[in-house]
C-alpha cells in the first residue's frame, strides 16, 4: 500500500494577516517581514456599521484606556501648534527687533525647510521599507508611526500626528537641523523652525482635507492645485506607495525621480 501524502496547506494571502476587527497591535509582531509590509500596503476600508451608520475604525489596543489616546482629531494639531510655533519660537526674534525684509526671508527658508522635512521624513523614515530591521518591534513602531495610515487611510481619527508623538519627532529633529544652521544667531533659528512647525500644521490640515473633504468647489488655480494634490496623494496610497512622497508639493518628486507618473493621474484643468 502506498503512503500518504498530506495535501499541501495553502498560504493565506498577505492582505488576511490579520483580522481587521480585532486590536491590530498585538498581530503585528506575530507576522514576517514580507507578509507585514505587503499587508500594511493593502489599503483597507472599513464599512458601514448597520447599527450605527457610521463607518467603522481600527483598533489598536485591547484596552480602551489606550486606545483613546491613539484617536487625534484634526483640529488639535492647529490648537496645539500654532502657539508653540508663533509664541513659543518665532515671538523671540520679533520682540529683539529684527529686521523685517530678514524675517521675511527666514519666512520663505522655514517653508523651504519644511518641505526638504516633508519629503525626507516621508520618504526615508515612514516608508523605509526595503531597510527597515527584520525584528517585531522594528514592525510595530513603523505600523504606529506611518504604516497604520496606510493600511486604514480613511479612519480620520488616525490621519494626523498625536502631540505626543510629534514631540518626540520634533526633538529629534531640532538637533539635526540646528547643526546644520550651527552659525545663525538662537533667536533666528527658532524663528526658522516656528516657520517650518507652521507647514507642518499646514500639512497636517491639508493632509486630512485631502482624504476627507471635497475640495472640488475651490475657485480658481488655488481650486485645481489643491484637486491635483489631492488626487495626487490617493495615488500614493492606492496605486504605488513607491512613489508621490510629497504631500503639499510635487517639487521634490520631479527632481529626484519619485514623480507619479502623468498618465496614472486623472486629466484636470490644471496642475499643481
Amino acid at each position: 500500500m502506498g503512503k500518504m501524502t498530506e495535501a499541501p496547506v495553502a498560504k493565506r494571502p498577505a492582505s488576511e494577516a490579520a483580522d481587521m476587527f480585532a486590536p491590530l497591535l498585538a498581530q503585528i509582531p506575530g507576522m514576517d517581514q514580507k507578509t507585514y509590509l505587503e499587508w500594511v500596503h493593502t489599503p483597507f476600508d472599513f464599512p458601514t456599521d448597520p447599527k450605527t451608520g457610521k463607518v467603522r475604525l481600527a483598533r489598536l489596543f485591547k484596552w480602551d484606556f489606550c486606545e483613546m489616546f491613539s484617536h487625534t482629531v484634526w483640529w488639535v494639531v492647529p490648537l496645539v501648534w500654532v502657539p508653540v510655533a508663533t509664541l513659543g519660537l518665532c515671538s523671540w526674534a520679533v520682540m529683539n527687533g529684527r529686521d523685517p525684509a530678514l524675517l521675511a526671508m527666514l519666512t520663505v527658508g522655514g517653508i523651504l525647510l519644511w518641505w526638504v522635512i516633508e519629503y525626507s521624513l516621508h520618504r526615508f523614515i515612514f516608508h523605509m521599507d526595503e531597510n527597515l530591521p527584520n525584528h517585531p518591534v522594528a514592525r510595530t513602531i513603523h505600523f504606529l508611526l506611518h504604516g497604520v495610515h496606510h493600511k486604514v487611510p480613511m479612519d480620520r481619527f488616525r490621519l494626523v500626528m498625536p502631540p505626543v508623538l510629534l514631540s518626540v519627532l520634533a526633538l529629534s529633529v531640532y538637533p539635526v537641523v540646528r547643526a546644520i544652521f550651527f552659525a545663525m544667531p538662537l533667536d533666528l533659528f527658532h524663528y526658522l523652525f516656528g516657520v517650518a512647525l507652521l507647514g507642518y500644521v499646514g500639512y497636517d490640515v491639508f493632509h486630512y482635507s485631502f482624504h476627507f473633504l471635497s475640495v472640488e468647489s475651490l475657485p480658481g488655480f488655488i481650486g485645481d492645485s489643491v484637486l491635483y494634490l489631492k488626487h495626487y496623494h490617493l495615488k500614493h496610497h492606492y496605486d504605488n506607495h513607491h512613489l508621490g512622497y510629497g504631500i503639499t508639493t510635487v517639487t521634490f518628486d520631479r527632481f529626484l525621480g519619485t514623480e507619479i507618473p502623468a498618465s496614472r493621474m486623472p486629466k484636470l484643468k490644471k496642475a499643481a
